[in-house]
């Protein structure tokens, strides 16, 4: 932590980068942490509102602080107005946070996961981001594991360990030839477009969703074999556009499906 002595001979720029990461820092402190730092966050903040180098913007939050900091005990009962003043900073230094930059840990014990019979098949996916956000949505949505297609990139990819924020570690995933995937003996289904609307589709008790490239889409071998099993099924859309982020699709559908099991059991 630094000092309101040293804060203050930063540059402005410099104490407006300083200052979000303090904020940050400052909303994940326990209580007794809090009690120690909590005379230095009221002389920094009390800095700000009255530095005149400063955004007024920035200038009329931490004013809007100041009176918070005597009377809490709890940080946690400051980090949305913290959180504000973040996102405020954000605007100002045009640094927008990105969602692996974000605290989402759960807070407290976590509750025994719940594995359905549901496996997601990634042909040949691009975007290791797109790997990471459809792991991570598999593992919030029950799924048993996910198979890779030779081209697509794993979950320990730098960028896709980061939108998964470790669901990889929990969530088994193998690498799978797609000539092999009728041999799991699991109904195979096809996430694409001109199927059965996703409303009215008849979700099997178990199997395995094919999820393919962002822009061709499931191969027409997949779509073959799928169509002599579980056929399409598609996500109805109103928009100018007509399409959506395919793991945005693979979470609307994992969590469709998961409804559709919990929901019979």
């Amino acid at each position: 932590m630094i000092t309101p002595r040293k804060f203050a001979r930063l540059t402005p720029s410099a104490r407006l980068r300083k200052l979000r990461t303090l904020l940050r820092a400052w909303r994940t402190l326990s209580p007794p942490e809090w009690e120690t730092v909590r005379p230095m966050v009221r002389d920094i903040l009390f800095f700000v509102a009255r530095d005149e180098e400063a955004p007024a913007s920035l200038r009329e939050a931490c004013a809007g602080l100041l009176p918070y900091i005597s009377q809490t005990t709890d940080p946690e009962a400051l980090a949305r107005p913290f959180l504000r003043a973040e996102i405020l900073l954000d605007e100002l230094l045009g640094t927008w946070t990105a969602d692996w930059d974000l605290s989402l840990e759960p807070r407290g014990a976590l509750p025994p996961r719940t594995s359905l019979p549901i496996w997601v098949y990634l042909e040949d996916l691009r975007s290791p981001y797109n790997v990471g956000a459809i792991f991570r949505s598999a593992e919030a949505f029950g799924a048993s594991g996910i198979y890779l297609s030779p081209a697509t990139p794993t979950p320990d990819h730098p960028r896709a360990a980061r939108t998964a924020r470790g669901t990889q570690h929990v969530l088994p995933w193998e690498r799978l030839p797609a000539e092999r995937l009728g041999g799991l003996g699991l109904p195979i289904l096809a996430l694409e477009t001109g199927g059965t609307p996703i409303d009215t589709y008849p979700f099997p008790p178990e199997g395995i969703v094919v999820v393919g490239n962002e822009e061709l889409g499931v191969s027409p071998e997949l779509l073959a074999l799928a169509e002599s099993s579980q056929g399409r099924v598609s996500i109805p859309l109103v928009g100018t556009k007509g399409s959506l982020n395919v793991s945005v699709a693979a979470g609307i559908l994992l969590c469709y499906w998961s409804r559709a099991l919990t929901r019979r059991a």
